[in-house]
């Protein structure tokens, strides 16, 4: 074949290529290591698929802000609700949440897949989480068994933020193998910063006070049902912003074309080199995690009781300064993010694995009483004529310990009745 037969086309296929490279007007190009992408998108659907990733950010931050919330207040509310609860049905409380969410994850998973949508279920799932907020909100109003109320409101609080699930599943398939890293760990950033807020949103209601502004019998308006009400608020934005923000977009495997620019290799060669996958590492990472969580539930069941038993703290007391105390280790926690991604460069994933646990054990051996001293305790003061008692005598308790309150035994003597009051 002449050379003429050979390579007479050259020049069109030239033509074709360099028309099937061009880039259009408001059309974009990627670069992902080392190759090109083939893959188009005009910029304002770009601009629209951003903004529902965004509204998926702040629909992660607003799920940790209704969790981490009331952590602080959750003890406290429960002894209004009932003075007879112990740290016992406080652990059921605590649970109830995560009972729900570990049970509506799944379902609005399926729901989103079956459906092929993601609005659907977490719109669903809000106003769940909002009907659960108004529960709580109402709890003192209810006369008969409030804290098993309290113990549904937690449950459908957790079952509304089973959203999670679907909104990292979103977020994934709706970002590029460019973008998809950085968004789910900004994503992870928004979860951990709403873990902060929340809590730090508890005590700037701590000067609500209680019982607050509104206490009639039909509504009461204090500082622990004020975190219900600014939950249930913040719902609502995330539907108006779901309903005329949100927009369905899915960035699909076959829509890219990957063209390398180096030197092409062996596809099965690469992938022959490629290292099988480790399940011992995959199963003792999902350990690892599970015990951090397990360490964070300290904080969010005993962490508020053991306070003010130790600490002779009252309710509003307690809730502040655990408040403050969370909110200052979700700060510190994104500082040992930055810390830890610079001695990831000098150190093994194992070696800082072992370092964390190491701290959290040293942190464990402090929470322990050291020392023969014990905290101050909680007294009684008297005011009363010498050598006598009297019936008009004056009791006042300060920061009266539930334990102290029953062991106190006083001489009734020359009294028909005394009433002790908190004060």
């Amino acid at each position: 074949m002449s050379s003429d037969g050979r390579y007479g086309n050259s020049d069109e296929d030239d033509e074709a290529s360099r028309l099937l490279n061009t880039i259009p007007p408001g059309m974009r190009k990627r670069s992902i290591n080392g190759t090109v992408s083939g893959f188009l998108e005009p910029s304002e659907e770009t601009k629209s698929r951003w903004r529902s990733i965004r509204v998926m950010y702040l629909t992660m931050f607003l799920s940790s802000v209704s969790f981490s919330i009331c952590v602080s207040s959750l003890y406290p509310f429960l002894k209004i609700l009932d003075s007879t609860s112990t740290t016992d049905f406080l652990g059921w409380v605590v649970a109830a949440y995560s009972v729900g969410q570990l049970v509506a994850s799944p379902f609005f998973g399926f729901w989103s897949n079956f459906r092929s949508r993601t609005r659907e279920p977490i719109v669903v799932s809000l106003v769940i989480n909002i009907l659960a907020n108004v529960l709580y909100m109402y709890l003192e109003s209810i006369r008969l068994e409030p804290q098993i109320f309290l113990v549904i409101a937690r449950v459908f609080v957790g079952f509304g933020a089973g959203n999670v699930a679907v909104v990292r599943s979103y977020v994934s398939g709706a970002t590029t193998l460019e973008e998809r890293t950085s968004a789910m760990a900004n994503m992870s950033a928004f979860q951990a910063i709403g873990f902060i807020i929340g809590p730090l949103i508890q005590t700037a209601l701590v000067p609500i006070g209680f019982p607050g502004p509104v206490h009639s019998p039909a509504l009461h308006f204090d500082l622990y049902t004020a975190t219900g009400f600014f939950s249930a608020v913040v719902g609502v934005v995330n539907i108006v912003l779901l309903v005329l923000v949100f927009k369905e977009h899915k960035v699909k495997n076959d829509e890219y074309i990957y063209r390398n620019i180096q030197e092409s290799t062996d596809t099965e060669d690469t992938m022959q080199d490629l290292m099988p996958p480790d399940y011992v590492a995959v199963v003792s990472s999902i350990v690892i995690f599970f015990v951090v969580l397990f360490v964070f539930a300290v904080f969010e069941t005993i962490a508020t009781p053991l306070a003010m038993h130790m600490f002779s703290w009252t309710k509003a007391g307690a809730t502040l300064y655990i408040g403050l105390a969370l909110g200052g280790a979700g700060f510190v926690s994104i500082g040992v993010v930055f810390v830890i991604k610079a001695l990831s460069k000098r150190f093994s994933e194992r070696h800082l694995l072992v370092g964390g646990f190491v701290l959290c054990l040293v942190g464990f051996v402090f929470y322990l009483p050291w020392g023969h001293t014990y905290p101050d305790i909680q007294f009684a003061e008297t005011d009363f004529a010498p050598g006598c008692f009297n019936v008009n005598a004056i009791l006042r308790l300060h920061h009266i310990n539930d334990h102290l309150m029953h062991a106190i035994v006083v001489p009734l003597n020359n009294f028909d009745r005394i009433n002790l009051k908190h004060s």
